[in-house]
């Protein structure tokens, strides 16, 4: 008998080493699962925050196109001699005389400028110039506009003195750089 004992002695302590082993190892186990689980969180999380980083870069880039795009519309302040010279040629285009009466010193609050303009031609001539000003490339809008007529055959002479404004931007600004 104490040979049986012995064995179920023996067989007891390798069945409680090999328990022992399986809790360690399952213990073990469910620790790395744990970190794994962890890593996989942290990775989607970086790969959500790249994500919504680029869309954030392309929408950044598009939202610049379209600044760039709308700054076109508008009148440097240095370069506003340029612009009243442009008027000049477009009326000059159409068959009348675009003449420069006062250009108003300050912006207004709107960060415009007043233009008064006296137009002188035919009267297809001097309303196509007052439509190409107005719904020229530029921000521009007629406030108001006389009409005088010397001659009331065909093709008599007829001036308008119109008052715009303009829209214009203190400087010209450099496209913004959207950074990598």
């Amino acid at each position: 008998m104490t040979r049986s004992l012995t064995h179920l002695l023996i067989a007891l302590a390798l069945l409680a080493a090999s328990v022992g082993t399986y809790v360690m190892w399952y213990i073990s186990v469910v620790r790395e699962s744990d970190r794994a689980l962890s890593l996989i969180t942290e990775v989607e999380r970086a790969s959500d925050a790249a994500a919504r980083a680029s869309e954030t870069k392309s929408v950044l880039a598009s939202l610049a196109e379209d600044e760039n795009s709308i700054r076109t519309h508008f009148v440097v302040a240095s370069n506003i001699s340029l612009f009243l010279e442009e008027l000049e040629t477009t009326g000059r285009s159409l068959g009348a005389v675009v003449e420069v009466i006062s250009v108003a010193d300050t912006l207004t609050k709107e960060e415009r400028v007043n233009v008064s303009l006296r137009i002188v031609g035919t009267f297809d001539s001097v309303l196509r110039t007052l439509g190409a000003i107005e719904y020229g490339p530029y921000d521009t809008r007629l406030e108001h506009s006389t009409f005088d007529a010397k001659g009331t055959e065909r093709g008599g002479v007829w001036t308008s003195f119109s008052q715009f404004s303009v829209g214009v931007v203190p400087t010209a600004i450099a496209p913004k750089n959207i950074p990598e």
